[in-house]
């Protein structure tokens, strides 16, 4: 059930957007171009996609290319093609860093975003014939801008679930031992209070044998 709502959410959102792109104006830049406020949200499609990836694990391929056949459908027949292509080019780098990359959540969640998102704006607007570089870099920014706050939360979130102690020269290490020290300290003093166990044995039994071999 929850890889199923995960992945329905990831979709929903998708469609969402790109409805939303069909009656939402676009603002008019000063040299010509314009700007789709929508670029706002955008982001943040990464950013569902990145966590419904830790739920459902590789199933967010079949999300992924659902998405690519909405954009497709849904966009104007005009940029129905740069839309598909950009939403399937961006989420397979997002895919692809987010899979590889062994980092915190929120690290992997800004990395596989710095990457994907421009790789989106680069490719949609390179196909519809407008890479010009203002409009390029407004797009960018403001899909961006969603990352980049959850990034902030998540970050703050990581900072506050290790506490912190003082040391000599006023830095500060975790006080929360990673789980694998833990582990191993855990398994050496098993293994010392077996072999003091299997010590005392030894000498109970010496001391047993050499009491039944004295003369009476």
């Amino acid at each position: 059930m929850s890889v199923m709502f995960s992945l329905a959410t990831y979709i929903l959102l998708i469609v969402s957007v790109n409805w939303a792109f069909r009656i939402i104006p676009v603002i008019p830049l000063p040299n010509g171009e314009v700007w789709a406020p929508l670029s706002l949200i955008v982001g943040f499609i990464f950013v569902v996609r990145d966590f419904a990836q830790r739920r459902v694990g590789h199933h967010i391929l079949w999300g992924m290319l659902a998405g690519c056949a909405i954009s497709w459908k849904l966009a104007s027949p005009g940029i129905a093609l740069a839309s598909a292509a950009a939403f399937a080019l961006s989420e397979l780098a997002d895919w692809l860093i987010f899979t590889l990359t062994r980092k915190p959540l929120s690290d992997r969640i800004l990395l596989s975003s710095l990457i994907a998102v421009p790789l989106d704006s680069l490719t949609f607007l390179w196909l519809i014939g407008l890479a010009a570089p203002l409009s390029f870099l407004t797009m960018t920014a403001s899909k961006l801008a969603g990352a980049l706050l959850v990034f902030l939360l998540l970050r703050r979130r990581e900072a506050g679930a290790a506490p912190t102690v003082p040391l000599p020269g006023g830095s500060a290490q975790s006080a929360r031992r990673p789980f694998h020290s833990r582990s191993r300290a855990a398994s050496s003093g098993y293994r010392l209070s077996t072999c003091a166990a299997k010590a005392a044995m030894r000498r109970s039994a010496t001391a047993f044998l050499a009491s039944r071999a004295r003369p009476r």
